[in-house]
């Protein structure tokens, strides 16, 4: 079975206790549409369990990009006591925007592994994708984690900017390419009058943000199984 996420945002028991309800198994595959870290308290130790799935997908969010921005500045050996040490002009900015947006969690723990794990995370979360591409019988999916900005049907998706898979926030009124449905997160549901904490469905896109990085305000992590459009819940 194909399973989708989004928007973990550090919620490590949530995470896990998805991971129960839907009975993920090895022959399962879960795609992670993005922002596995910040705000939450273990966004770390979702990367570290999520290294180890084969079958996981993940896909870059706009909290990975500025993990990766502020921690490939910085030695593998450094500590909280001296990376300011290696921080200069952009990137103090960086780092302080990324502490803004709930980067904290992230960092300490991130700066709490020894440096082969903290070389490890760094490049599985390099390798993280922009989108994917799926089909189950005559149905196609577009994954990524924020909608498509400046979408035209004619545009292949080698020429969308990085930027347009991860900034995008459309309304539910908006349309994509009606021969595939664009499925991502990004943009909590909990904003949306009759779908708040619910995965969102719009004629041509499903929103799975169900804002699990805000908890204390009725957020909770969503999943979608895809062959029959299911869906679980976890507070």
């Amino acid at each position: 079975m194909i399973y989708l996420m989004s928007d973990l945002h550090g919620a490590f028991d949530q995470y896990q206790a998805m991971l129960r309800k839907i009975h993920l198994a090895h022959e399962d595959l879960l795609f992670v549409l993005g922002d596995v870290v910040d705000r939450g308290p273990r966004p770390v130790e979702i990367l570290l369990d999520m290294l180890q799935r084969e079958n996981v997908f993940p896909l870059l969010g706009n909290h990975e990009l500025a993990f990766l921005q502020c921690v490939e500045r910085l030695p593998l050996d450094c500590t909280l006591d001296n990376f300011m040490l290696f921080l200069k002009g952009d990137g103090l900015g960086d780092l302080s925007l990324w502490m803004l947006n709930g980067g904290r969690s992230t960092f300490e723990g991130y700066l709490a592994q020894p440096p082969a794990v903290r070389e490890a995370l760094v490049g599985y979360v390099r390798d993280f994708s922009l989108y994917e591409e799926l089909q189950l019988g005559d149905r196609r999916y577009l994954l990524t984690h924020s909608g498509l900005r400046n979408f035209s049907p004619e545009k292949a998706l080698e020429d969308y900017a990085l930027e347009d898979f991860l900034w995008d926030r459309p309304e539910p009124g908006r349309t994509y390419d009606p021969g595939r449905t664009l499925i991502f997160g990004h943009t909590p549901t909990l904003q949306f009058p009759g779908w708040e904490g619910r995965i969102l469905h719009a004629p041509t896109f499903l929103d799975l943000d169900c804002g699990c990085g805000f908890l204390d305000q009725g957020g909770r992590l969503g999943c979608l199984r895809l062959e029959d459009g299911a869906e679980f819940y976890v507070e």
